[in-house]
């Protein structure tokens, strides 16, 4: 039986100083880049979502590849190129346009693009185990990938946003987009689960869940279940976890608030004797990406 291409995606945007970090971490990829992806696939696979392709599989009923297109975080930006294609995307329930609060990494990063202090820094007042700093232009891979981002990533949200008001107000960062400017609406995704697109869920504020205690963790799914009813997508209800973050219990809270199947990070096809609902693998789609990779 043929295999199931699920391809990950993040940010479809053009390299511009407001998104050099989104392409220095590889969640974006450039128009041009994402088309020749989408026809050298169109060409040997037919794109469905992510629902109707497990069913098709499940019922022996897929005769050709089948190739999904999944958009984590619900950025605008994936639907200037891809609509004509069946979307499953996992929006991000507090981090929508209506909302009023970035999520931690879009503000990380919005700081990095806008701030005025790009070099000799100091932020031993923030992270004393840290010696030296970079200048942000010189070395933005640093700032993207390294102490800094994982620090920011360990803290609860609370403290997220405590930390990223003092690097702003250190940084001489005067402005950050506004949400209307980055996510997609509520209204939106129901309107384009109304044409036939999936929405699923990615949690409340995008936390690594197995981090979270039970409380934390039940607040997370239920927010991101409560997002998909409201926007009346298909069912059975697509999961996908905040960086891919798992295990036994946060699979177990997954399927308790109601979710049928849940997305990884892990790369690879899946095909029906693999079993498992709960890992489904993809292929992280990149701004360099090789085709030999999906022969």
């Amino acid at each position: 039986m043929p295999p199931l291409y699920i391809l990950m995606y993040h940010r479809v945007c053009a390299y511009t100083p407001d998104t050099a970090c989104y392409f220095e971490r590889g969640t974006a990829v450039t128009p041009e880049v994402f088309l020749r992806q989408i026809e050298w696939f169109g060409r040997r696979m037919k794109f469905v979502t992510l629902t109707d392709a497990l069913q098709k599989i499940q019922l022996g009923d897929n005769k050709y590849p089948l190739c999904v297109l999944t958009f984590d975080d619900g950025y605008q930006d994936s639907l200037l190129y891809a609509t004509q294609y069946p979307l499953t995307l996992f929006p991000i329930a507090n981090h929508l346009a209506d909302h009023q609060t970035l999520m931690f990494i879009d503000h990380y990063y919005a700081l990095l693009h806008h701030a005025q202090r790009r070099k000799d820094i100091n932020l031993s007042h923030l992270l004393p185990n840290i010696i030296e700093y970079p200048s942000i232009d010189k070395n933005l891979c640093w700032w993207v990938k390294g102490p800094v981002k994982q620090y920011l990533q360990t803290l609860p949200i609370k403290q997220k946003i405590g930390f990223l008001t003092q690097l702003g107000e250190y940084l001489i960062v005067q402005k950050t987009p506004r949400n209307q400017e980055l996510y997609l609406s509520q209204q939106t995704l129901q309107q384009l689960a109304c044409s036939g697109h999936q929405i699923g869920g990615h949690g409340q504020t995008h936390q690594r869940l197995t981090t979270l205690n039970l409380n934390e963790l039940c607040a997370e799914l239920t927010a991101a279940y409560h997002l998909v009813k409201v926007c009346h997508s298909k069912s059975p209800i697509a999961f996908c976890y905040p960086d891919g973050a798992y295990n036994k219990q946060v699979i177990e809270a997954v399927k308790q608030v109601g979710f049928n199947y849940a997305c990884s990070v892990e790369s690879g096809f899946w095909s029906a004797d693999m079993k498992t609902l709960f890992n489904l693998p993809r292929f992280f789609m990149r701004n360099e990406w090789d085709e030999k990779n999906y022969l």
